[in-house]
């Protein structure tokens, strides 16, 4: 992954999420127990639609700041977590 900071080992990365983390994000999304799921969306979600993924991987960066955590290893390369900062209306930060 281009602009990812790789740990000493070259196993696990952060940087800033992109538009074509998507189909990774929704893997990510569908390993997540029940409870997991909900308290991002306030609902029960079992699965990221097009609309979701579009609006969690399409930031804004004037506003938003949204942060992607990556493992490999020799047969995987999957998300581990995902940071989103945004900033109110009025300015003010939220998480």
């Amino acid at each position: 992954m281009a602009g990812c900071r790789w740990d000493e080992r070259g196993h696990s990365g952060i940087r800033p999420i992109a538009a074509s983390d998507g189909e990774a994000l929704r893997e990510f999304a569908r390993s997540l127990s029940f409870e997991s799921r909900y308290l991002p969306f306030m609902s029960a979600v079992n699965e990221l639609d097009s609309d979701t993924v579009e609006r969690l991987t399409k930031i804004d960066h004037r506003r938003d700041a949204v942060l992607i955590a990556r493992v490999r290893d020799s047969k995987t390369d999957r998300v581990v977590g995902v940071a989103r900062y945004a900033l109110e209306a009025d300015g003010r930060l939220t998480s």
